[in-house]
């Protein structure tokens, strides 16, 4: 989400310094992303943010754009007592800002990218870059290794996890039922991949596969699951993190949402398409809910595979 909004900042000022403080987890998704300088992580004890603090500290940082809308998130920078701090108002938070700045600015309807954009004090009229990831050369590599002998046809990555639970996860049977009429039609091979907390999920649509799988999930680093989704011909996949690394990194894509509004949070590409069968669309959805969980299993595996092909065809028509 934060990707474009650096991109344009990092277009008007291109001499500056813009560093990323982040937890540890997602530290390897920053170097693969253009303008940045150092990655610093923090951990989220109290400990933790003072000693965090300190390190801000001595670095002499003058300003500090906080994009998360957590409490936790505002407080490194101001223990370490930054001039400027700038991040959206709310609840205590606000009282850790020195630019807080109010929702009523946001455009309506704005997708989350756009706000990003207001925090950066990217203004006017600007060029709205789509999220891009640079791969380092070695780690295509390693990923070309994982998937040596699994190129020899259609390659379709699939992300059956999403960190949210069941409130956004297509059932298992639907991606396996999706990527058996792929199979069916074109010789290739299903790479499912995900983080460690995805292996159960993989697993179990990796068994109900009938033709070629390979079950990445949890063996990778954040990097080289990046350059994995590049590799694929196309991914599908629920609203998660992967499906915004697959935009990012240029992948065609389908997405399937829930209850969660596609025009907020929906994957930022030229070639991604989002299938919902909701017609309720909130932000707020609970992680166990029933609700959204039936608007997951009313969205059928026909509509999926309808949209895939599609996005494989013009793949096809456009390496040949």
């Amino acid at each position: 989400m934060a990707l474009p909004a650096i991109r344009a900042w990092r277009e008007e000022h291109p001499d500056a310094v813009l560093d990323i403080l982040c937890r540890a987890p997602v530290a390897g998704f920053w170097p693969m992303a253009p303008g940045i300088g150092d990655v610093l992580t923090t951990g989220t004890s109290l400990a933790d943010m003072r000693a965090t603090a300190a390190v801000l500290r001595d670095r002499g940082y003058r300003q500090a754009f906080i994009l998360p809308n957590s409490f936790r998130s505002a407080l490194p920078s101001w223990l370490a007592r930054i001039p400027t701090r700038r991040g959206f108002a709310g609840g205590l938070r606000t009282m850790l800002l020195t630019d807080p700045v109010p929702r009523s600015m946001l455009p309506v309807d704005a997708h989350q990218s756009e706000e990003m954009l207001v925090i950066l004090h990217v203004e006017g009229e600007v060029n709205r870059p789509l999220p891009r990831l640079e791969i380092p050369p070695e780690v295509e590599a390693e990923a070309e290794a994982l998937l040596d002998g699994c190129r020899d046809g259609c390659v379709l990555g699939m992300i059956p996890g999403a960190a949210r639970g069941p409130s956004k996860r297509w059932p298992p049977d639907r991606f396996a039922d999706v990527a058996n009429r792929v199979l069916a039609a074109r010789p290739g091979v299903v790479v499912l991949t995900g983080g460690p907390g995805d292996r159960e999920i993989c697993a179990e649509v990796a068994g109900r596969i009938d033709g070629r799988s390979l079950n990445l999930a949890g063996r990778t680093s954040l990097p080289t699951w990046a350059a994995i989704l590049r590799l694929c011909d196309a991914v599908v996949c629920n609203d998660s993190g992967g499906m915004h690394v697959a935009a990012a990194v240029g992948t065609p894509l389908v997405a399937v949402f829930g209850m969660t509004d596609p025009s907020k949070t929906g994957p930022l590409g030229e070639n991604s398409r989002v299938v919902q069968a909701s017609g309720i669309r909130s932000r707020a959805i609970r992680r166990d809910s029933e609700a959204a969980r039936k608007s997951l299993e009313a969205v059928t595996s026909e509509r999926v595979y309808g949209e895939l092909s599609s996005l494989l065809a013009a793949v096809t028509s456009t390496t040949t």
